[in-house]
């Protein structure tokens, strides 16, 4: 009797492949899918971090700008305060506290409301965290 030789994958063999590769292959996907939808994440954040720090540069330098050319009547830290409180001024942030404090003379902690001779004023970003400015004024 004449053997012949066959070649090749028997139909079980050719199905437990398949499966074996399409289980690899959705194990893959769902990895790689998750690790593309979060790349960006890094970047929103960076992006609001330097948002954030461009609004309190853009509050010092309206700072700076009023203190070197003073305007007749008007109150520096009270113009700024009221700048900083319109809604998208200076950008996107929440105003954690923007008011005058005071330093007590002999020491402590600061006390809001103490005078008019220093503003501070703190904003923050969701994904940031927050910047806090004290300005004092010109007398």
């Amino acid at each position: 009797m004449i053997r012949i030789k066959t070649y090749g994958f028997t139909l079980l063999e050719i199905i437990i492949t398949i499966t074996v590769a399409s289980i690899l292959t959705v194990m893959v996907y769902t990895f790689l899918s998750d690790s593309f939808m979060d790349s960006s994440v890094p970047i929103q954040r960076l992006q609001e971090c330097f948002e954030l720090q461009s609004a309190m540069e853009n509050i010092s330098s309206d700072y700076e700008y009023m203190v070197s050319n003073p305007t007749p009547g008007v109150d520096v830290l009270e113009f700024l305060k009221s700048q900083v409180a319109t809604p998208d001024y200076y950008g996107s942030y929440q105003i954690i506290f923007n008011d005058f404090i005071d330093f007590p003379e002999g020491g402590g902690n600061e006390q809001v409301g103490g005078g008019n001779e220093i503003l501070k004023i703190t904003i923050r970003s969701e994904n940031c965290g927050s910047l806090t400015a004290l300005f004092s004024s010109s007398n």
